[in-house]
């Protein structure tokens, strides 16, 4: 990779970070906003929304920086040996732009950025949806729930679409927790990798 090219692949990183942060703060504000008793019930309504707007929008940006350095791969092929699959995605120019940045940053394969499961839960939502549907016991469901889980009882882990509880920052899809506070840091570290490497 040639210092051009390297150097448009991260000006497009530190924009993807400075978008997430920016989500960040709509967050907050919104989150802020939902504390507010005094506000009118529309008012109200819609920064409830914003809060999850602000993280969808937060988990997009998070993507965009997972796909540019962790970039997906193709399935192996029926027959396939091991070596020949290594050889054949390795040569991908998706992948040696990959490997070339994220020796750059010194970055690993063990980074919190990598996952991309949560936002692929809530862009494909209406699969999630579906599967629901199909499995639920109950047919109960808690969306869009700014809080903590266990303030409702009696609803199964696979009934809770979207939470978020800001203690923790934690962001509850089915069971599964994902830790926003620890993925805002990490876009903070590398944006800050980033100003240190020049990007503009």
């Amino acid at each position: 990779m040639d210092d051009h090219i390297r150097s448009v692949f991260l000006m497009e990183l530190k924009k993807q970070c400075e978008f997430a942060l920016g989500a960040v703060n709509q967050i907050n504000n919104a989150l802020q906003a939902t504390r507010n008793r005094e506000l009118p019930p529309d008012q109200s309504s819609y920064a409830h929304n914003e809060v999850f707007r602000g993280l969808h929008s937060f988990l997009t940006h998070t993507s965009n920086i997972s796909r540019i350095l962790w970039p997906p791969i193709p399935q192996k092929r029926k027959n396939e040996s091991n070596s020949d699959y290594v050889k054949r995605f390795k040569k991908l120019p998706r992948v040696e732009r990959s490997d070339a940045l994220k020796e750059f940053l010194e970055i690993d394969d063990h980074h919190i950025l990598k996952e991309r499961r949560l936002r692929d839960h809530l862009e494909h939502y209406d699969e999630r949806l579906d599967h629901w549907s199909e499995s639920s016991e109950r047919r109960n469901i808690v969306s869009d729930m700014i809080g903590d889980p266990s303030a409702i009882v009696g609803i199964d882990d696979a009934d809770r679409m979207r939470t978020f509880n800001p203690n923790g920052a934690k962001y509850i899809f089915r069971g599964e927790e994902y830790d926003v506070q620890a993925m805002s840091s990490a876009v903070e570290e590398l944006l800050k990798s980033l100003n240190e490497h020049g990007a503009r």
